[in-house]
């Protein structure tokens, strides 16, 4: 069997897509995880959830990746720690992009 090295973190929820293609066809596969998340503007991003949709003129927020849904749980997670949370994020149009982002709960 052929080794494949896959530079990348495998998948959290059940079997690797990547993996199981590779293994179909023969493969072998090791994951590296090669890349590690920091955030930024993560306290930008929990100023506009704290001052409520309107006041930044958003009518809606699109969440692209599992990535920017850690992000939005991190400046929620900043918010509770400072026990700033209110209700003015409710009535916004949200909406996440793909099966890694339902978990952010911007589907509901």
């Amino acid at each position: 069997m052929t080794n494949v090295l896959l530079l990348r973190e495998p998948s959290e929820d059940g079997q690797d897509r990547y993996e199981a293609i590779f293994t179909e066809a023969g493969y072998y596969t090791v994951s590296i995880p090669v890349l590690e998340t920091a955030y930024t503007n993560v306290e930008n991003l929990r100023d506009i959830i704290h001052g409520g949709p309107h006041a930044s003129g958003l009518d809606g927020v699109i969440v692209t990746s599992k990535r920017s849904c850690d992000a939005w749980r991190e400046a929620l997670r900043l918010l509770r720690d400072a026990r700033q949370v209110n209700q003015t994020r409710t009535g916004t149009e949200k909406g996440g992009v793909g099966k890694s982002v339902t978990s952010c709960g911007l589907n509901s």
